[in-house]
């Protein structure tokens, strides 16, 4: 061009959210859902991380959790480690938002308070403990977002707009629902200073926050008269890969 401006001639998006099918009840759901896959899937491809998880990596995870249930994790118990907060460090190494090398983290975490020789508590104290001073200096916002904005997002668009407007709250699973499926996963966010993802805080606040009925806008796609590249990993942990796949169909 000679006008001096830039043109787009396309746009690449990505982590979709199918209008309709994102919900934030969902986040727990879908965290869960990408960390299973990253054992039953990932690790049970690499040759070393599927012996180290008993050949069932997945089943593995499991039986941490029921040990640590039980009383039966040394480790965990030396370190005052709750479900909650196994749920939450899993999460967040298997979490796609951080660096992919954290990934191996997370069956590596289960495998070391599993064995719980000194050298794995000594591993564990430290990156526990790391994490646990991270989570009490809170989790800043992105420079540029809003979590009023976020949380209009979800509550207005993800929620009401989904079911239908005013009136349609009802459909939304209770609290006691949300509460049992998260007593059932292996990999959640319990952090509820980032309520944004994490379903049981959102749920709650969903009753006091100040709704809006959606307009004409919400659940479509803005039209665009170049080439759309919509992208979306397995590992995403906030965003359904199977709801997106209905954006490309």
């Amino acid at each position: 061009r000679t006008d001096g401006l830039v043109y787009v001639t396309g746009v690449v998006m990505d982590a979709v959210c199918t209008p309709g099918l994102c919900k934030a009840t969902n986040i727990g759901v879908n965290q869960d859902r990408a960390g299973r896959m990253l054992l039953s899937r990932y690790c049970a491809r690499d040759p070393t991380c599927v012996k180290r998880l008993a050949n069932d990596p997945e089943r593995f995870a499991m039986h941490v959790f029921d040990k640590l249930d039980s009383g039966n994790l040394p480790c965990a118990t030396a370190l005052n480690l709750q479900r909650t907060e196994l749920q939450t460090l899993l999460n967040d190494l298997a979490s796609a938002h951080w660096p992919t090398m954290r990934l191996p983290m997370a069956p590596a975490l289960l495998y070391r308070l599993n064995r719980c020789k000194d050298t794995d508590l000594m591993a564990l104290n430290h990156s526990i403990s790391r994490a646990r001073r991270q989570s009490a200096a809170g989790v800043p916002m992105p420079e540029g977002g809003s979590i009023v904005q976020e949380l209009n997002v979800e509550y207005s668009d993800m929620w009401r707009a989904s079911l239908g407007g005013s009136g349609g709250e009802a459909l939304i699973p209770s609290q006691a629902t949300i509460d049992a499926a998260y007593a059932n996963f292996l990999f959640a966010s319990n952090d509820a200073q980032y309520a944004g993802f994490n379903g049981k805080s959102v749920r709650r606040a969903f009753e006091l926050w100040n709704k809006f009925d959606p307009d004409e806008f919400v659940g479509g796609f803005a039209p665009s008269l170049v080439p759309m590249l919509l992208l979306n990993g397995d590992l995403d942990p906030a965003v359904n890969n199977d709801a997106n796949m209905q954006v490309s169909v």
